[in-house]
């Protein structure tokens, strides 16, 4: 949720629904064994969030977890709707919070527009050739340690960042009771 209210600005009002059906996970170690069979959990499986943006705009955001695998491979789909189009993101069911090769940014300009797949797998434009030679799980990281260097506040979670993402944590799950 930090990327969404990033980029689209935080929350005026809403409502939120946290349900847990699965209240305990296995921990495994990079093996890929479990060394801690049962483990109490304590993340809802479901979050629901409806309300109105800052902005005015509505937002809808919704979280899930499923036995097994996705209808489609997908673990996280992110439409974003405005008066100039749509912009569609998919993550595939990998660790969302790297790059993996099977994120896709789709556009689409106008209310008639063609669909426009953005190619993702060349790295961001500008960046440095080491860092687009670093395999997809060290890139984020590389990223972040090349913002702070440069002074890039823009690009990295600060504390104040991380107070506003609890408040809006706390409210979601007070309007959940």
């Amino acid at each position: 949720m930090d990327s969404f209210t990033h980029v689209l600005g935080g929350f005026k009002d809403l409502k939120s629904i946290l349900k847990t059906d699965y209240p305990t996970t296995n921990i495994i170690d990079a093996k890929g064994e479990v060394v801690y069979p049962n483990h109490p959990k304590t993340a809802p499986d479901h979050i629901a969030v409806l309300g109105t943006l800052k902005s005015g705009a509505p937002a809808t955001l919704t979280y899930r977890t499923v036995t097994g695998k996705t209808i489609d491979g997908v673990g996280i789909r992110w439409l974003i709707t405005g008066t100039e189009g749509e912009i569609e993101v998919t993550i595939g069911e990998v660790q969302f919070q790297i790059e993996n090769p099977g994120t896709t940014l789709r556009v689409k300009r106008g209310k008639e527009g063609q669909v426009e797949t953005v190619d993702l797998e060349g790295g961001v434009d500008g960046e440095d050739k080491l860092i687009k030679e670093m395999g997809w799980s060290a890139r984020n990281t590389a990223r972040l340690y090349e913002a702070f260097v440069e002074g890039n506040g823009d690009r990295f979670a600060d504390f104040e960042g991380a107070v506003e993402m609890h408040k809006l944590f706390d409210l979601i799950k007070e309007a959940a009771k």
